[in-house]
């Protein structure tokens, strides 16, 4: 298991973002870790993924991560980006990063209990929220810490 500090900028509406965090990447390429981006809703995601070489172009990798909200009405961000790595995974990636769809919870506007003792609920219970960003620029680079 190796530790990496990350640092990166996305665009988001013609705005640029910055992030930074750390990762720990296995053996197996398995990632997780967490990210501080300021300019978010959701400042402190959790990061889960995935990093693989490529066999073409060689040196080059790709990296697929969520950065997980901890709040449930927001969404979760999928980063998909690829680039040289050298001396494990050090190296810079660069890609997309999009909003992912979610059901959102809304509300239970009353309660009873029914004549056979079930607990009913009315209100609105969820709704489908899509992907509203479409892909944007995103970069990060990795470097492990000593």
């Amino acid at each position: 298991m190796a530790l990496y500090d990350v640092r990166g900028f996305y665009i988001f509406g013609g705005t640029r973002g910055t992030y930074a965090g750390e990762l720990e990447i296995n053996k197996a390429g398995k990632v997780q870790g967490i990210i501080i981006d300021d300019n978010s809703q959701s400042p402190e995601r959790d990061i889960d993924g995935m990093i693989t070489p490529l066999k073409k172009p060689t040196n080059w990798a790709a990296l697929t991560f969520l950065k997980k909200s901890r709040d449930r009405n927001l969404a979760d961000l999928l980063y998909e980006v690829k680039g040289v790595h050298v001396d494990g995974w050090n190296g810079t990636y660069t890609g997309t990063w999009q909003t992912m769809s979610r059901v959102e919870l809304l509300q239970i506007t009353n309660s009873f209990e029914s004549s056979n003792g079930d607990t009913i609920h009315e209100g609105v219970f969820e709704r489908f929220i899509p992907n509203y960003t479409g892909k944007e620029y995103a970069e990060l680079v990795l470097t492990r810490q000593p």
